[in-house]
This record gives structure tokens, sequence and C-alpha cells, in this order.
């Protein structure tokens, strides 16, 4: 396929595709339509245009799609059957049926499909069955907010942070000492630089991963961010509960992190959840930390951390 569209590349680039020309027939007459691009050309039509015409002068070989979105302005009159039935329901928040919205009302609108003959209907797909005047709100990701990880004790509090793509990150230091929070692994690399007591930094975390925070002056101090592209998370607390709020009717998948388990566990856990209006217990989810192996971490530098010694709360630091 490679090959083929080079060589296509090729005698394009000599003949032009300036000699590919169309037309569309509207309110009787005969209208040009401008088309874009390099090798393939592309053009909009009219709602109302009755025919389209093209012309290929190239001398080359050629190939079109057209393709169409909107609804009907005029619903039909008879149920339409093409071997499927499709059912279409419109509900509230609590998942009860709506009969009337008003501007800027938010509803869920629930698919259902099956075929009403006995033929096997492969590779379905659904596309703008919304009525007319509904705009589809996407909840792939939840709204950032700012979020705090404070450095108090030589501590990052709290350990484990989860928050949605996009959010910002606040380390104030507590401590009468200078911290210096940072990440070189895997997820956001970051360095907020040397500060002192009484001070904050602030990163904003733009995709999502797993970010493994350290200070680059006390080895013992360590967090995980965890940065997630659905609204739908929790921490779980000392005794391993853990809630997830108003979270809509559907079919979920439930995906587990632990710092100390290792990938196989981890993907083991996860389960296919169907959340309907009652609220759901999951089973108790249980981790092994088995294979965990503790490996001491590099300061920024990729270098290893010098002893420790008594501090005091004025640093230099000065790279050595």
């Amino acid at each position: 396929m490679t090959l083929a569209f080079d060589a296509y590349a090729t005698r394009v680039a000599g003949n032009g595709l300036d000699r590919f020309t169309a037309t569309e027939s509207a309110s009787g007459k005969e209208v040009p339509l401008e088309l874009h691009g390099h090798l393939i050309l592309r053009g909009n039509y009219a709602g109302d245009s009755k025919s389209l015409h093209l012309r290929n002068d190239t001398g080359l070989n050629g190939f079109f799609a057209v393709t169409n979105a909107g609804f009907d302005r005029t619903a039909p009159r008879d149920v339409l059957h093409e071997g499927m039935e499709i059912l279409r329901e419109y509900l509230d928040a609590e998942g009860q049926p709506v009969k009337s919205v008003k501007t800027g009302d938010e509803i869920t609108v629930r698919l259902r499909m099956r075929a009403i003959e006995l033929n096997y209907i492969p590779n379905v797909a659904l596309t703008d069955l919304l009525p007319g005047g509904f705009e589809p709100v996407l909840r792939s990701a939840a709204d950032p907010r700012p979020a705090q990880m404070i450095q108090k004790n030589k501590r990052f509090t709290p350990h484990v942070l989860a928050i949605p793509v996009g959010s910002a990150v606040s380390f104030p230091n507590f401590d009468p000492i200078f911290h210096n929070a940072f990440s070189n692994f895997n997820g956001q690399i970051f360095d907020v630089g040397l500060y002192k007591p009484g001070s904050s930094r602030t990163v904003e975390f733009k995709r999502e991963g797993f970010v493994r925070v350290f200070c680059n002056i006390h080895p013992q101090m360590s967090a995980v961010i965890v940065v997630l592209k659905t609204p739908y998370f929790a921490v779980s607390d000392q005794g391993g509960a853990f809630r997830i709020p108003d979270v809509p009717a559907g079919q979920y998948e439930l995906h587990v992190f632990h710092e100390r388990a290792p990938t196989e566990t981890l993907r083991a856990l996860n389960r296919k959840l169907t959340v309907e209006n009652a609220a759901l217990e999951v089973p108790p989810l249980a981790i092994s930390e088995s294979r965990y192996l503790q490996v001491a971490h590099k300061n920024k530098f990729g270098k290893d951390y010098p002893p420790v010694t008594e501090e005091q709360p004025t640093y230099s630091g000065v790279r050595k």
C-alpha cells in the first residue's frame, strides 16, 4: 500500500489535481465546488443539492466518497425497518425517564439495538442518533481542579494523590528546611527546584500516568501522583475502603493501582462492572506485594544521595 500511494503521488505531481473538478446542482443551476487538498481533495456541498457531477481530466484512475451529516427536518410518519430495531430512552440524573426538557438541561440518551430477523448483522456503527436540537456532552475526563501535596516532617502528604488530567498540584514547604520536589520516572517529568521554608511551588499535570515524586535533598521522601482521564476515581482509606460517587448507570471497567504491586498482578484485578440505579458494592480485592523489591532511587541528577547529615534552615543547593 505504501508503494502504491508513493507511485500515485509521483504521477499526480506531474498531472496536477487541478484537472479534477466537481459541480453541484442546486436551484436548477450548476455551481462549481471549491476543492482543497494535496493528494486527496475535499469539498463541501449544500444540503439541498439535487446531484453532484465529477470530472476527471488528470488521466489517472480516481475514486470518490460522498458523506452527509445531520437530521431530517421532518420526522418520518411510518416505522422504518432495516432488519434492526433501535430503542432510544431519555433519562435524568437518577436514571428515570424524561418527558420534557428545557434549554441547558443535561440528559442521558440510552440506545438499545436488536435484530428483528434471524440474520446476523455484523459491523454495526451508530452515528448521529440524537434528535434535533441536542448536543452531546463528553465526559471522558473531569474538570481540572487544584490539589495539594504538603511537605512536612520530611514527608509528602498525602502519600498517594489522584487527580484529573490538567489539574495543578501545589507543593507547600511547611518544614523549617529547604526542599526540592521532582520526578524523572515514567509519567510527567518535573523539577520545581530548591525553595525555602514557608514557600510553595505548583506543577500542572497535562497527561495521564503515574508520577513518582521524590525530594532531591531527602532520599526518604517519596509519593505517587496518579493522573487520570476519567472523573470516576478514589483513593482507599487506611482500612482499604473506597467510594466513587455520582457514577451514571452503565458498563465500566475497574482498574486498580498500588505502588508495591507489579503490573501483571494489577492487571489480574481488573473488573467489568455494571452500574445501575442502586449503589454497587465491589467484592473485596486482595493485592499481593510478594514480588515487590525496593530499590534505592537516585537524585534528580541520576547520582546517589550523599550521606544524611543534620540539617540547618539554610542550604546552599550547590551541585557537587
